[in-house]
C-alpha cells in the first residue's frame, strides 16, 4: 500500500488532495490531511499578516484566496500536461525503433501499430504513478484518454504527410484516418480502464 507523505505536502496540495480523496475508504487519510490543513492555514495567516499591509485582516485573506485558487487551477493541470509530453514522447520513439524494425524485417507498420500504443499508454500511466504516488482521478481519466487520442491522431497524420512529401507511395485517406483515430481511442480507453484496475488492486486510486 503506498501512502502519500502528505506532511511535505503545501497548502495547496493538501486542498486538492482533500477534494479528490474518497472518504468513506481513506477515512484516516482525511483525518490527517484536515489537520496539516489546519496547521498550515494558521501558519499562512500569521505570514499573511506579515506581508500584506491590508486594512483589515478580511482583506488578506481574500488576497490569500485569490493567489491559491491560481495556484491550484495550475496545479491541477500540471500532472497532465507532463502526462501528455511523456505520452507524445514514448510514441514518436516506438514509432522510430518499429520504423526501422520495420525496414529490417518487412513486417509492415500497420501490423507493429498496436504495440506502439500499448507500449506509449502503458509508459505515460507508469509515469503519472510514479510523479503522483496514485492513478487518476475519473476527471484526469476522461482528459487522459481524450488527449492521447487527440496526440496518437496528431502524429499518425504528421508522419503520414512527412512520408508523403519525401514520396513514398502514401496519401492520406480522410476516411481512413477518422476510423483509425476511433479505433485508437477505444484501445486506449481499454487500456487505462485495465491500468485502473491494477491501480485499484494496489490501493493507488482516491476516488
Amino acid at each position: 500500500m503506498v501512502t502519500p507523505d502528505y506532511e511535505n505536502y503545501s497548502l495547496v496540495e493538501l486542498k486538492e488532495a482533500r477534494k479528490l480523496i474518497n472518504e468513506e475508504k481513506f477515512a484516516d487519510r482525511v483525518q490527517t490531511i484536515d489537520a496539516l490543513i489546519a496547521q498550515q492555514e494558521e501558519q499562512v495567516a500569521q505570514v499573511t499578516r506579515g506581508q500584506f499591509e491590508a486594512d483589515s485582516v478580511d482583506e488578506a485573506e481574500q488576497v490569500l484566496q485569490q493567489r491559491e485558487q491560481l495556484e491550484a487551477e495550475a496545479l491541477l493541470e500540471q500532472p497532465l500536461v507532463t502526462t501528455f509530453r511523456s505520452f507524445a514522447t514514448y510514441f514518436v520513439l516506438l514509432a522510430l525503433i518499429v520504423g526501422m524494425f520495420s525496414i529490417v524485417t518487412g513486417i509492415t507498420p500497420s501490423t507493429l501499430g498496436i504495440a506502439i500504443l500499448v507500449g506509449a499508454v502503458m509508459g505515460a500511466c507508469n509515469r503519472f504513478i510514479n510523479d503522483n504516488k496514485r492513478f487518476f482521478t475519473r476527471s484526469e481519466q476522461k482528459k487522459a484518454i481524450i488527449g492521447f487520442t487527440l496526440i496518437a491522431a496528431f502524429i499518425l497524420i504528421s508522419l503520414q504527410t512527412l512520408a508523403s512529401l519525401l514520396g513514398a507511395n502514401n496519401t492520406i485517406n480522410l476516411p481512413v484516418m477518422i476510423l483509425s483515430a476511433v479505433i485508437n481511442g477505444l484501445l486506449i480507453w481499454l487500456l487505462v480502464v485495465i491500468r485502473r484496475s491494477w491501480a485499484k488492486r494496489n490501493q493507488l486510486l482516491i476516488d
